[in-house]
């Protein structure tokens, strides 16, 4: 008979058991629920974020890569594609004049280490600005001539070697390296930074003899690096000899076996009518062939 209590019917659950399972599910899934961050402190929030298109690990929070991934590099940072390059080291990136507002005055340097055992090509090299711009390198004359086209080449800088690397056209029209002879250039055309003028003096030429003794007295008065343009009055021969042996063409033919003839210095032109570098709050950057950092410089 009845006793108060419900009574299983057909050998299902009574009252009391199917209370106990519902509330044992409510508990189950409000633990599931707070466990998986469906509620978290300031408000509900709809599960964690998804490691998708994150590089190797990366913490969302901060930044800081994990043990086992990298950062993908923020604007303006190296990564795997700007690591150090082979010749990192080896070549030294200075401002010289960037910052100048002519492009023919416009220009930067590079210099390479005086520990390198070898020669350096800096043909192909690319330099590159803050916006993004970069220029390559090009060839250049080894032994410039006046008065003709000259063969280039590529550009390598010896150990202890400086190249400027100049935003304009050349005056007479390639990249070259000084020698003891390109002084002349400077006569009629106007370079910066300025040409070494560092010629031999005409009054130390060896094949002097025979002049009379005013015409080397008249010698020893000019100075280095310049053709005669106006001769004074001079015998006859003194005037041939001056006008003929005085000048950038014979300088090249007496000195050229001379040991001492080639600098290590090289004048190498972007052929460009505009600026490359901003006169201020600029970053250079030297860059390989694959695009690797050489050398930076800021100002």
């Amino acid at each position: 008979m009845p006793n108060g209590r419900n009574v299983r019917k057909g050998g299902g659950l009574g009252f009391e058991e199917s209370r106990w399972i519902w509330l044992f599910l409510i508990i189950v899934a409000v633990i599931l629920f707070t466990g998986s961050g469906f509620f978290r402190e300031g408000g509900i929030r709809f599960g964690s974020p998804s490691n998708e298109g994150r590089s190797g690990g990366e913490s969302p929070e901060n930044g800081v890569p994990s043990e086992t991934g990298s950062l993908s590099p923020l604007p303006g940072q190296g990564g795997a594609s700007e690591a150090d390059s082979a010749l990192a080291g080896t070549l030294t990136l200075s401002t010289g004049s960037a910052f100048a507002e002519n492009p023919n005055e416009e220009y930067v340097e590079i210099f390479a280490s005086s520990a390198n055992e070898k020669k350096i090509v800096i043909t192909g090299l690319r330099l590159e600005n803050s916006r993004g711009e970069s220029f390559a390198i090009g060839e250049g004359t080894y032994l410039p001539y006046s008065g003709q086209v000259n063969p280039e080449q590529a550009v390598a800088l010896e150990a202890g070697g400086r190249a400027y690397v100049i935003t304009g056209p050349s005056p007479i029209g390639s990249s070259f390296r000084l020698n003891s002879c390109t002084g002349y250039f400077a006569q009629f055309n106007s370079f910066e930074p300025r040409l070494r003028e560092d010629c031999p003096r005409p009054e130390d030429e060896s094949n002097t003899g025979g002049l009379s003794s005013s015409c080397l007295d008249f010698i020893e008065t000019l100075p280095s690096c310049r053709q005669v343009v106006e001769v004074p009055e001079v015998d006859n021969e003194c005037r041939v000899w001056v006008s003929s042996e005085i000048n950038y063409s014979k300088c090249v033919g007496r000195h050229k076996p001379d040991q001492d003839y080639y600098k290590n210095e090289r004048y190498v032109y972007i052929k460009r009518s505009s600026e490359l570098w901003k006169t201020r709050r600029e970053t250079i950057t030297l860059r390989d062939q694959q695009g690797k950092i050489v050398d930076s410089v800021s100002y």
